[in-house]
């Protein structure tokens, strides 16, 4: 279980329960907090939501209807996070640093690489564990998807995947220039 700010909790966090009439009032705020953070696909928007929302349950232990309607809107935001990423629409909330691991992964995908996650570590001269974290940061960011064939990674641009790699490509041509 994790504390309102996303922290492992020394010990379990629970947010003070709100009386019945304020959770309503509360789940509905939630759920267009929820319904914005979708429209400007922010992934960052929805953790927080997750985040609020997951220890407040914990506390409703009487309010067991209550308790099961946070639960779904916590579900439903994690999973919109995760469509949000899988599917590219997750607003680009930082750009890549030139030459960084997931800079130069995402070049590696724009010249069609089609191989195992050990097969693009060799290649961009890492580790499997970094190439993931790098992979997931892209995801995250929606500059990237990645679907499975077997045991290669498909992994494609998305609109914003573009645009960053011709905002670096453009910094580097400053930079040799």
């Amino acid at each position: 279980m994790f504390d309102i700010r996303g922290n492992l909790p020394q010990a379990a966090v629970v947010a003070p329960v709100p009386a019945a009439d304020d959770v309503l009032v509360l789940l509905e705020r939630e759920l267009r907090l929820l319904a914005g953070a979708l429209l400007g696909g922010s992934i960052a928007d929805l953790s927080e939501l997750e985040l609020r929302l997951a220890p407040l349950a914990a506390g409703l232990t009487d309010q067991t209807e209550s308790r099961s309607v946070i639960e779904a809107l916590v579900e439903a935001s994690c999973a919109a996070r995760s469509c949000l990423g899988q599917r590219g629409l997750a607003d680009q909330r930082g750009k890549l640093e030139a030459e960084s691991l997931p800079a130069r992964m995402l070049a590696e995908i724009a010249r069609g690489a089609r191989v195992g996650n050990a097969d693009l570590a060799q290649l961009l001269g890492t580790d499997t564990w970094q190439l993931s974290r790098a992979g997931r940061r892209l995801r995250d960011a929606g500059l990237a998807t990645r679907t499975r064939s077997g045991r290669i990674n498909v992994w494609d641009l998305t609109v914003n995947g573009r645009t960053e790699l011709n905002r670096l490509r453009s910094h580097e041509r400053r930079a040799d220039a």
